[in-house]
């Protein structure tokens, strides 16, 4: 059965609302800009989302618009004390923070580092398959996302294994030579410097072996 996670209108004041986002998008000069030519012609024409826990309210979708009101009000310019908003019911912080990442994604543009932090930070990580399946970042391969981040890391064998193993293999191998369009040649980069990292070599046999195994 599906639920309903919507919750009340309300209104609530700006200096009350805490942040919940970390660093994640942030606003650039540009955007506050806009939004600020926005809110001075139009106003405020739709509610934030909060998250109440505990009496205290938690923006999930309207951080950019409170760090406009705000930055205004520094300015001089006359802003209301509050701002309409929905609360969101959630079970947990976790699950706050998860709908947050849904809201985010949505409207505009997350780096890998940013997302890995914030994942990390709210305890995510063994729902990174989920969030595969609910976040829509056009800009972001979470395939790759997930090898660079998330994959698990595997134990190394005994001193003497890899050279045992590469001379067993000597005189049985086989030659690969593949060439990519220059759109590609940056994602095929980042994943050798990961696999890299991972294997802690430099040796392009054993680098391109572990981009290999992810795929089997």
């Amino acid at each position: 059965m599906i639920k309903s996670k919507v919750g009340k209108m309300l209104n609530v004041k700006i200096d009350d609302v805490i942040y919940f986002q970390g660093n994640l998008k942030e606003m650039s000069e540009e955007d506050y800009g806009k939004l600020k030519t926005s809110m001075l012609e139009h106003g405020i024409i739709s509610p934030g989302l909060v998250w109440r826990n505990r009496g205290k309210f938690y923006a999930l979708d309207c951080h950019q618009r409170l760090k406009t009101l705000k930055q205004m009000r520094l300015e001089g310019i006359k802003v209301p004390d509050t701002i309409p908003a929905v609360e969101i019911h959630a079970d947990s912080k976790k699950q706050a923070k998860r709908f947050l990442l849904q809201y985010v994604s949505q409207h505009g543009k997350v780096s890998e580092e940013e997302l890995y932090a914030y994942i990390h930070d709210a305890g995510l990580e063994d729902d990174i398959g989920a969030l595969e399946l609910e976040l829509s970042l056009p800009d972001l391969n979470f395939g790759e996302f997930k090898l660079g981040y998330f994959e698990p890391e595997e134990t190394e064998g005994e001193e003497g294994d890899d050279d045992a193993a590469g001379e067993e293999q000597e005189g049985n191998a086989e030659k690969f030579t593949f060439v990519v369009c220059k759109q590609d040649a940056e994602t095929v980069h980042k994943a050798l410097t990961k696999a890299e990292k991972k294997t802690k070599s430099k040796d392009g046999d054993k680098v391109f072996v572990e981009i290999c195994k992810k795929y089997l």
